[in-house]
């Protein structure tokens, strides 16, 4: 979890691809989550920003 706009996007590009969020609300911080699950050979992750975003 965290709410560090620069962590979140170092984190986001190195492990999916460059990309450009812009917030919906007007928040200072986000309140992103990141749950993740094995099957078998294959790892499934699930991360949100915990606050409203467009995604480009």
């Amino acid at each position: 979890m965290s709410d560090d706009w620069d962590e979140i996007k170092d984190w986001s590009t190195k492990v999916y691809v460059p990309y450009e969020v812009t917030l919906i609300v007007r928040f200072d911080r986000p309140v992103s989550t990141m749950h993740s699950a094995k099957i078998g050979r294959i790892t499934v992750k699930r991360f949100a920003y915990g606050i409203p975003v467009t995604i480009q």
